[in-house]
């Protein structure tokens, strides 16, 4: 029955996020942006010794407290206001990097032959990040998060706290999720509806997060 409940929830959600602007209120907050995970090798140039800079690693900063505050209570806002749905990772991105753009709209479809709505959009982000949403009325919502870091471990390192299990009430469907044993896969421990996050690599060895929430 929770389960319903927690798909319902999710299809509202998708529905009142597309009914208002695109353009997200969060949009224009301002960031420090300290790039401290970048990869560097250094060495200073004397006689035949050149420098290297490995500048092709930049990884996520830790999530900071307006986040955590942000997560903590999420099912005290109004997501009417808020215009987004349900999505730790977003929130994490808008309140901890620079927006370079407003959602950039690929995809709409008619729904229930009543009204438009955008089923596929992604967004450019400070620290090379994109993030890139595809929604499906009747069944989910599969989003990727691609990043420049080459580092595992502080990748992994920013991305639990973001989407780990958190306590709610007994009203709402909130499964209790786990890791795997190499730490790339985080689901519900019972395999039902809920979301289903993975740690991959892309084509040139960066990782990037790949989930998916839904029934």
């Amino acid at each position: 029955m929770k389960s319903i409940i927690f798909c319902a929830i999710l299809m509202l959600s998708l529905i009142a996020c597309n009914s208002n602007t695109t353009e997200n209120k969060y949009a224009e907050i301002e960031s420090t942006q300290i790039d401290t995970n970048a990869m560097h090798i250094d060495s200073v140039q004397n006689n035949d010794t050149i420098t290297i800079v490995d500048t092709t690693s930049i990884c996520l900063p830790y999530p900071n407290d307006e986040f955590f505050s942000l997560k903590q209570n999420y099912f005290k806002i109004d997501d009417t206001t808020t215009n987004y749905a349900y999505d730790e990772v977003y929130w994490y991105l808008i309140t901890n990097l620079d927006s370079l753009e407003s959602r950039q709209i690929i995809e709409k479809q008619m729904v229930f032959d009543e009204y438009e709505m955008i089923t596929k959009w992604s967004q450019r982000f400070s620290n090379e990040v994109t993030y890139s949403k595809h929604e499906y009325v009747e069944s989910g919502v599969r989003t990727y998060l691609y990043t420049h870091c080459k580092n595992k471990v502080v990748f992994f390192q920013t991305i639990s706290p973001i989407i780990e299990f958190q306590e709610l009430d007994s009203t709402y469907y909130n499964p209790e999720m786990s890791w795997n044993k190499d730490s790339t896969r985080y689901e519900p421990i019972s395999q039902e509806a809920g979301c289903y996050y993975e740690i991959k690599k892309d084509s040139v060895e960066n990782y990037m997060l790949e989930w998916y929430c839904g029934c």
